[in-house]
């Protein structure tokens, strides 16, 4: 298991982001400036995330996530709650293929990916994406920076 959390702690840190958000009901899309805080967690079995993203001058949107090994399951989880009210009942899971963290999970309109680039120690790129009538679209879009 010490492999797979190594995995997960290249996310600690503290980054920012610009982001892209994809138009969908009733927001137009547009973009945001996000700070991410990272740390591992219960002695380091976990990375606990703080997100705030920034838009036209506002903080809209703010979110906790936390993301771990299940070993039982042989598979990452990351549980998500936001200033939305968002939260599941069943964590979104996947695994590492290379460079990229692909975890998947079901939602009440079809299923919702996260994806982890990393393209190096100092910079990821980060992507949501929902099926809408079947087809993967992108929902946001950002590039992240080590800030420390």
């Amino acid at each position: 298991m010490a492999e797979e959390l190594s995995r997960l702690a290249v996310l600690a840190g503290r980054w920012q982001g610009d982001e892209t958000l994809y138009p969908s009901g009733d927001d137009p899309g547009g973009s945001a400036r996000s700070l991410v805080t990272a740390r591992m967690v219960l002695d380091g079995t976990f990375l606990m995330t703080e997100y705030e993203a920034e838009r036209d001058g506002h903080l809209p949107y703010s979110g906790i996530g936390v993301t771990g090994w299940d070993d039982a399951m042989k598979c990452y989880t990351i549980h998500w709650f936001d200033s939305l009210g968002r939260s599941s009942a069943l964590p979104a899971t996947g695994s590492w293929d290379k460079n990229v963290l692909r975890l998947e999970q079901a939602d009440p309109g079809g299923r919702i990916r996260y994806l982890y680039v990393l393209e190096s120690p100092q910079r990821y790129l980060f992507r949501i994406e929902r099926t809408v009538a079947g087809e993967w679209r992108a929902v946001v879009q950002g590039s992240y920076t080590r800030l420390d």
